[in-house]
């Protein structure tokens, strides 16, 4: 196992090409096992970590990070262990070298989820990976870099922030949140709140060298139920433009993208076709993040850039904090954020628009937005069929969780 020298050099067996260290040499010891058994968290703290995954997505590293139950470099430490393999904790981050990370394209960089770190020995560079390499990674940043490759792991939430810091490469939505928005002049609208990275990240631990796996003592309870290092191939999503097709489908989904998946096509398919919009989002404390959806006059990709605060009046927000369905014009007193959506949408003012709240025990955690077309009146059916879609997702979420718990 490659482990950290007395200068805190990456050391161990380098990883050139045929050296490669791969995920078919990782350990089965799945995270939140090891990290129970090395008293980093608790049984208690992981199930809770599990549940907050099947909602807002992410790893089980980075979810327990976000509850304030586990600190980054401990979730770096925990990954090193688990697949023999040096972490890289927030000072080597730091300490990267500019220089060397300019000679990888951005494209390259998201691609194989890497940021090269620095120069080892002359001819060795070290490159974090948010997973244990396959052998085609690990040739192509040889290649790039002129020189073999040592794969250190970080956590999620570390990759992703910096695949943006060095690259330009944005985060998901699901990986950012606003700060408070500062004190508006009387009179003023409050600035936009910018987008910042996870307080944890800075709030990095003392780096703790890595030792050698061992034989660990886990508990007997089956805990880690972990979602895989990879997301599986997606299922193909059945025709359901029917919304009793999709509420079936719905009802027998697995997992929470197979959900939004059918959602996304009932919205986009059904309803004869009528919808211009139609968006999942999801509600995490005072701001609804574009999770899945689509316009006519924009990219899909459009939707993951979706922050639209939940404090401030709206369409989106009346919906969230009555829990209630809403139909019809869109208030006045709602204007400013609303046109913000459309316009981000490509699209104009709707003559109405649907806001469908997705509860869990009461609480709203996602919202069903959709609005028509020809931007006119909206069939109906169409508020009646979305607020049974939005019904059952809330009850398949609650189905997902509570099998995590088992």
């Amino acid at each position: 196992m490659a482990q950290f020298g007395a200068r805190g050099r990456f050391v161990g067996r380098r990883a050139g090409v045929g050296h490669a260290r791969t995920g078919t040499l990782t350990s089965s010891v799945r995270l939140g096992e090891l990290l129970i058994a090395e008293r980093v968290v608790t049984a208690e703290q992981v199930d809770e970590a599990l549940r907050a995954q099947v909602l807002y997505g992410g790893r089980i590293g980075t979810n327990l990070i976000e509850l304030g139950h586990a600190a980054i470099d401990a979730i770096a430490d925990a990954l090193g262990r688990q697949h023999a393999l040096a972490a890289a904790y927030s000072h080597h981050f730091e300490s990267a070298d500019r220089k060397l990370q300019r000679r990888i394209a951005p494209a390259a960089a998201a691609e194989h989820a890497a940021i090269p770190l620095r120069e080892e020995v002359p001819g060795v560079v070290a490159v974090a990976f948010l997973d244990p390499p396959p052998p085609e990674s690990l040739r192509a940043l040889s290649s790039a870099l002129g020189a073999e490759i040592v794969p250190v792991i970080a956590p999620e939430l570390r990759l992703r922030y910096q695949l943006e810091l060095v690259y330009g490469i944005p985060r998901p939505t699901r990986f950012v949140r606003p700060q408070p928005r500062a004190a508006a002049p009387t009179g003023q609208p409050a600035p936009d709140p910018p987008r910042r990275y996870l307080r944890t990240l800075s709030d990095a631990e003392p780096d703790r060298p890595a030792g050698t796996l061992g034989r660990l003592a886990l508990r007997q309870r089956a805990v880690a139920r972990d979602a895989p290092s990879a997301p599986a191939e997606a299922e193909q999503v059945d025709a359901a433009a029917d919304p009793d097709a999709a509420i079936r489908g719905i009802r027998r989904a697995t997992d929470r993208d197979r959900v939004v998946d059918l959602l996304i096509s009932c919205m986009r398919d059904g309803f004869g076709r009528q919808l211009g919009v139609g968006l999942v989002l999801l509600a995490r404390g005072d701001v609804a993040f574009g999770w899945r959806g689509f316009s006519d006059h924009a990219g899909d990709d459009v939707v993951a850039s979706i922050a639209i605060p939940l404090d401030e009046p709206s369409v989106l927000q009346l919906a969230h904090r009555t829990g209630v369905l809403v139909c019809g014009r869109p208030p006045p007193a709602g204007a400013r954020i609303d046109e913000r959506l459309w316009h981000l949408l490509g699209s104009g003012r709707p003559a109405e628009c649907v806001v469908a709240p997705v509860k869990i025990q009461d609480k709203v955690a996602c919202l069903l937005y959709a609005h028509a077309r020809n931007l006119g009146p909206l069939d109906d059916d169409v508020a009646h069929d979305i607020g049974r879609l939005a019904e059952a997702t809330g009850r398949a979420f609650v189905r997902l969780i509570r099998s995590f718990a088992r």
